[in-house]
């Protein structure tokens, strides 16, 4: 039962984080600039092109 908790919660994480990635995507891309690598996450450098 433990391992089914953690697996749901590890599935809604990973799902938010996606959810996160694609937001950040749209918002440097309305901003007039190119993402050059994946979300890396809040917090860390993301190099993109102007």
């Amino acid at each position: 039962m433990a391992a089914a908790r953690q697996e749901a919660r590890a599935r809604r994480a990973a799902a938010k984080k996606q959810a996160m990635a694609a937001v950040a995507v749209a918002v440097m891309i309305a901003a007039g600039l190119e993402p050059l690598e994946p979300y890396p996450g809040r917090g860390t450098p993301w190099r993109c092109r102007c």
